[in-house]
Formats: C-alpha cells, sequence, structure tokens
C-alpha cells in the first residue's frame, strides 16, 4: 500500500510538472481583442501580498485553478520565459503571470466578480497557446482543440472591504490565512479583551466571526498566533501610543 501511494505521487509529480506545447491543437481564442493587458506583473503581485496569499500552501495541491473565498488562483509550473493567461473572464486578453524565483512558479491571481458558469481560457507560453497542465476539464473548441475550463458552481463574489455588514447591527469580519492555527478579533468594541472574539476557520484558511457592534467609530485588529496583525482588507489605520496599527471603520 506505501508503495503504491509513492508511485502515484511521483506520478503526479511528473504529469503535473511537465507542459506539452502541443496540446491544444493551435489557436487562441475567440475573433476577439487578443491584446495584452495593461495590468502589470508588479500590481499582481500586490494584489497577492493584499490578499494575504502564500503561495506554498499551493504547491501541495497540484491543482489549477484553485477557488478561494475572495480569488482564484492559477498556478504552472514550468521554465518559460514568459506566460499569460487568456480567456472568457479577461475578454480574450492576455493577462501577464508572474513568476515566483523561489518556488519555481507562474501564478495569475483574479480578485473580481464572476457570475456561476463555465469560462474557457487557455495559457500562453512563449507565445504559444496551450492547456493549463493542472486542470483535467477541458472543452472542444470546435476546431479539433480544446480549452481549459474554470467551473463555477456559484457566483464568485470578492471580499472588497472589511467588515462587511450582514444584518442589522451585525458585521462580519474575514481574516485569510492558511497557516494560522488561531485568529481572534479585538478592538475597542470589547475593551480589547484578547480572548472573547476567537474566530472561526473555513475552507481555504478563511476565518470569519459576526458580532453585533452600536453606530459609531470602531478600532480594531486581529491577533494571528499571539501576533498583533492589522486587517489587510481594510486600509483605514491609525496608531496607538505603542506603535501598533489600528484599523479603523464607521458601523452605520
Amino acid at each position: 500500500m506505501k508503495l503504491s501511494k509513492v508511485l502515484v505521487f511521483l506520478f503526479l509529480v511528473l504529469v503535473f510538472s511537465i507542459v506539452s506545447y502541443g496540446a491544444t491543437g493551435g489557436g487562441g481564442g475567440e475573433a476577439k481583442s487578443m491584446g495584452t493587458s495593461s495590468k502589470s506583473t508588479k500590481e499582481v503581485g500586490e494584489e497577492t501580498k493584499k490578499l494575504n496569499i502564500r503561495l506554498e500552501e499551493y504547491t501541495n495541491y497540484f491543482v489549477s485553478p484553485l477557488v478561494a473565498d475572495d480569488y482564484i488562483l492559477f498556478i504552472v509550473t514550468n521554465k518559460a520565459k514568459k506566460v499569460e493567461i487568456i480567456g472568457d473572464f479577461t475578454h480574450w486578453e492576455k493577462r501577464r503571470m508572474v513568476y515566483e524565483e523561489k518556488l519555481k512558479l507562474w501564478y495569475y491571481v483574479w480578485a473580481e466578480n464572476l457570475p456561476m458558469g463555465e469560462y474557457r481560457y487557455r495559457l500562453v507560453m512563449d507565445d504559444i497557446f496551450v492547456l493549463d497542465p493542472l486542470n483535467p476539464a477541458t472543452k472542444p473548441d470546435g476546431r479539433g482543440g480544446f480549452y481549459s475550463l474554470l467551473k463555477l458552481d456559484k457566483d464568485f463574489e470578492v471580499f472588497k472591504s472589511n467588515p462587511r455588514k450582514v444584518g442589522r447591527d451585525l458585521y462580519e469580519f474575514v481574516y485569510k490565512d492558511l497557516k494560522a492555527s488561531r485568529v481572534i478579533l479585538v478592538g475597542s468594541f470589547n475593551n480589547w479583551n484578547p480572548y472573547q472574539y476567537e474566530m472561526t476557520r473555513y475552507k481555504g484558511g478563511i476565518w470569519k466571526i459576526t458580532i453585533r457592534l452600536p453606530k459609531g467609530t470602531h478600532y480594531y485588529y486581529f491577533i494571528v498566533d499571539d501576533e498583533i496583525t492589522p486587517d489587510p482588507l481594510n486600509y483605514n489605520t491609525v496608531h496607538d501610543k505603542f506603535g501598533n496599527a489600528l484599523n479603523v471603520f464607521e458601523a452605520n
């Protein structure tokens, strides 16, 4: 049994690490705009930091795309000099992927709303159109080739701000961290009590808690594994007398 598991693992590594450039039968996308998006690799990298995405966690999944609560992550393990992604969701405009030198992989972060449905796409490696080697879902292109397929079973909605009002005087706080073992919400609304509001972990390293708050201005931060951590989804910050960054929001 152990030997069979090792063989399966090695097989997956081999299959997912090799990209066949002839896999698609050539061609790319529909007869629409196929220019390169103005979105730079620096901006994509900034999105990764803002969403607190730890790429090293995803190297164990061997799957792409990976749909999280607030982003969709595409990964490619290839030694190409340039990798782009193009598809229905980009309006058939090429979007540049970012190369992570330490992990030896290319990645692209999608962080915009998408309605439920199926989305065709392809990768462009050194100007050659190919299928996503980590995605087994495909759809015929009607010309003898195939598209890779992103399937969404429900509407994909991105958290644009934090906290989010979900009911009368009810606010949901969200924090994203795959490695954290404990996350606690602390704020002026509970006299900075570090034990009262322990958050619940959900799939994809999403931590959530919903609490009732009165109208007015509130200050808060997260305690992540005993470390004070500001909210990366809330850019409104001030500093306390100890130099800690506090997030600010107005409940109405």
